[in-house]
């Protein structure tokens, strides 16, 4: 049975192509302090994140349903929860950088690391008859005495003629190639000598229905090393002194909320 629920405070959309400035700025928050020196950077993975939410399909009709699959970092490997919310008053989105949660209790919650969301038919009527919204889910990850949240805008869209699609990574270039067989070996960097390989994300992105160029962006990775660059299509990656396995992740966002990532795993020798 479809559970029905209205939400109130969200981000409204009057067409397809969507922007969350909540999200921007729950990104941006992240960033600052590792932008500042003495600060290590974003792309270091060095305790447990929620490094992005795919939802599929990334753009849903009302009485549909969306999945939500995580990507988290967990360098420490010790064991996680994983809790879903959605609140009937998400006001609480439009100041990520306040420390006040969510009013009342949530009217739709899921227990496990991969949640199906199923969409009322009705919801954009009872929403005055907009074209489209961003439904704003929460993710709880519990590991021990820590707790850690992230937020997926589920794009709600009347549009049943060419609605969004996640970009889709094919692979992962090293070097010029596409690796054959894994992992990558890479030499270990030396104190005379970095140890250097560049990299390039293969992927097919779908363009928005007005047939202008989707803009995507591209975040990396890395439990060790240090990149060139937090973001773009093409980056360079150093690897660090120590002989260690490891593994490089990129993940890509579309303009409408669509997501996905590709893993390479790599071992750093002498």
């Amino acid at each position: 049975m479809k559970r029905q629920f209205r939400i109130t405070g969200f981000a409204k959309n009057g067409g397809r192509k969507s922007s969350l400035p909540w999200v921007m700025l729950l990104l941006a928050g992240f960033c600052l302090p590792a932008c500042r020196e003495g600060f290590d950077p974003p792309s270091l993975l060095e305790y447990t994140r929620i490094l992005a939410i795919k939802a599929e399909p990334p753009e849903v009709s009302p009485g549909g349903t969306v999945t939500l699959t995580p990507l988290v970092a967990n360098p420490s490997r010790e064991p996680l929860t994983y809790q879903w919310l959605l609140y009937q008053d998400a006001s609480f989105l439009e100041s990520p950088g306040t420390k006040e949660g969510p009013a009342g209790d949530p009217i739709f919650e899921y227990n496990g690391e991969v949640c199906t969301l199923p969409v009322p038919s009705n919801l954009l009527e009872e929403l005055g008859g907009l074209e489209s919204v961003n439904v704003p889910v929460v993710l709880r990850i519990v590991q021990g005495d820590t707790v850690r949240q992230g937020f997926k805008g589920v794009l709600v869209s009347g549009n049943t003629s060419d609605p969004n699609r996640n970009p889709e990574i094919t692979g992962i270039m090293v070097n010029g190639e596409i690796p054959s067989i894994p992992p990558v070996l890479v030499p270990a960097s030396t104190e005379e000598e970095d140890s250097v390989i560049n990299l390039e994300v293969v992927l097919e992105v779908f363009s928005i229905d007005s047939g202008e160029e989707e803009e995507i962006a591209v975040s990396w990775y890395s439990e060790f090393g240090e990149f060139d660059y937090n973001g773009g299509q093409a980056n360079s990656w150093t690897a660090p002194e120590e002989e260690v396995g490891t593994y490089i992740v990129a993940v890509v966002r579309d303009e409408q909320g669509g997501t996905d990532w590709f893993e390479i795993a790599v071992e750093v020798i002498r």
